[in-house]
């Protein structure tokens, strides 16, 4: 268990890093799963001191309008009294190999904001719905759960991942690779399964078969996001802040496949449903001829940078959005014609 654990916390280590170099997060930090970097520290089963002296510490090296990520991991807590019904933090102590519990308005105390809260645990709903319960709807602090306030991980059961949530949060378009591969492995062939492992690459460069898809999921998600948000929640969670808006987008993935494994994530502020949104069969057409692509006169390497050929999404787009201005009639001409 300490070893799948370190991995999991290792992973989640690197990519956070990531995620705050690429934003400019000199200035940011995450906390909440024992110590790698000044601005981002990992807890392996914390006692409740060693947790709060981590998430204080992380507040300290942080400006006051610095934006502090405390992502919560436990995969299989128990389904105890303390998590389920009083917004606690389960905490494993390796000594008694027991669960202790940390009110989560103690961890806040520290952390203020501005702040995310990540909770990939069973009974994430209670929490968020704690912090609903202490902070005041303008506080500038945004929660992302993986279920609701009665739900369990049937990861184990069902023999899936279970870091899930994070793997979407974190890395969403491979998360979306294994989950079109676990959805879709009994009636595909095996060319466009095979060419999974062919999707490599740096996530910023267009380049890289990696990076070509991660555009793509931007832009699918930025637009549900748009159509589905008011203005000003919109601008909130995805023009403010750019690692906010990483994780929000990505949140909106986990939202679609949680939702087919009959979760419900949950998140403050609360996100209206987007998991059956007309652009995700934008998205699952464009992966699948993506991979088609990919597989077709490919060699078992991967691509080297620079040399594939882009695929037709964008062009597409453009396309689809020029008919639509072609036929498109305001709400007032259009009453108007039925008028005469």
């Amino acid at each position: 268990r300490e070893k799948l654990v370190e991995e999991q916390l290792e992973r989640t280590h690197r990519e956070y890093t990531r995620l705050f170099q690429h934003h400019g997060g000199a200035q940011k930090a995450a906390a909440g799963q024992g110590s790698r970097a000044s601005s981002c520290r990992a807890c392996f089963d914390p006692s409740a001191e060693h947790l709060l002296q981590a998430v204080a510490h992380t507040r300290r090296l942080t400006s006051s309008s610095g934006r502090v990520v405390l992502h919560y991991m436990h995969h299989r807590a128990p389904s105890s009294s303390a998590l389920r019904e009083e917004g606690r933090l389960l905490l494993h102590c390796q000594d008694t190999n027991m669960e202790r519990p940390l009110p989560i308005q103690k961890v806040h105390e520290q952390l203020r904001g501005p702040a995310i809260y990540v909770f990939d645990c069973p009974h994430a709903g209670r929490l968020v719905r704690a912090l609903n319960g202490m902070l005041k709807e303008s506080d500038d602090v945004v929660a992302l759960g993986t279920c609701g306030e009665t739900e369990l991980l049937p990861w184990e059961q069902l023999e899936l991942p279970s870091d899930l949530f994070t793997a979407c949060l974190m890395s969403p378009v491979r998360a979306a690779l294994s989950y079109y591969r676990w959805r879709s492995s009994a009636v595909l062939s095996e060319k466009p399964l095979a060419a999974l492992s062919l999707v490599t690459g740096k996530p910023q460069d267009r380049g890289t078969p990696l990076g070509e898809l991660v555009s793509v999921f931007t832009l699918v998600t930025d637009a549900i996001a748009w159509s589905s948000l008011s203005p000003r929640l919109f601008w909130r969670l995805f023009r403010e802040d750019g690692t906010l808006a990483e994780l929000c987008r990505n949140f909106l993935l986990s939202e679609r496949i949680l939702h087919s494994y009959g979760l419900k994530a949950t998140s403050r502020p609360e996100l209206p449903p987007t998991h059956s949104h007309q652009l995700w069969d934008a998205w699952d057409a464009t992966l699948e001829l993506f991979l088609v692509r990919l597989s077709q006169g490919q060699s078992p390497s991967p691509p080297p940078a620079g040399c594939m050929r882009p695929c037709a999404f964008f062009d597409d787009q453009m396309a689809a959005f020029a008919v639509w201005l072609r036929f498109y009639q305001p709400p007032k001409a259009a009453s108007a014609t039925q008028g005469e």
